[in-house]
């Protein structure tokens, strides 16, 4: 049986999730992690040798290509520009992803700034309450009309 195509929505919100899963392991086993990376350079001081020597060649590659790029700009921008004009429908097309993707950061920043102020006035809200039961009744209400808010939302 074929697995159906995921639409790049579907595609974004699973890297999403994997990344959050990926950061949220690191952060229970980030101790263990780093005192297993902390033994394993004491036992192999060639490799951080090594990686190290590589480490300032790559830096010095790219710092000749660096050079070369400033000493030929001129080139490469008359090239690109040869390429826009004979591929307009292309431009257009990698234009609008582009526009598309910083759609969509914005609103995601947006969203982010909305809920972090709505969780600072209900962290304020709550701190109202000497009672720890009305405060975790307040918290249960915000919750629960974020829910409906999602689920009419989905209906529309």
């Amino acid at each position: 049986m074929a697995r159906r195509k995921l639409t790049d929505e579907e595609r974004r919100e699973s890297a999403e999730r994997k990344k959050a899963r990926k950061r949220a392991y690191y952060q229970e086993h980030k101790e263990e992690m780093r005192a297993y990376f902390r033994e394993y350079i004491k036992a192999h001081p060639e490799k951080r040798n090594r990686y190290r020597a590589t480490s300032s060649a790559r830096k010095k590659i790219q710092g000749y290509n660096r050079q070369y790029y400033q000493a030929h700009k001129d080139v490469y921008k008359q090239r690109n520009l040869v390429w826009r004009t004979n591929n307009p429908e292309k431009v257009k097309e990698y234009n609008r992803r582009a526009q598309e993707r910083r759609r969509q950061r914005r609103l995601e920043k947006q969203k982010k700034a909305e809920t972090a102020k709505n969780s600072a006035d209900l962290e304020k809200a709550k701190a109202m309450f000497k009672n720890p039961a009305m405060a975790a009744h307040l918290q249960w209400l915000a919750d629960n009309r974020k829910k409906k808010e999602t689920i009419s939302q989905e209906r529309k």
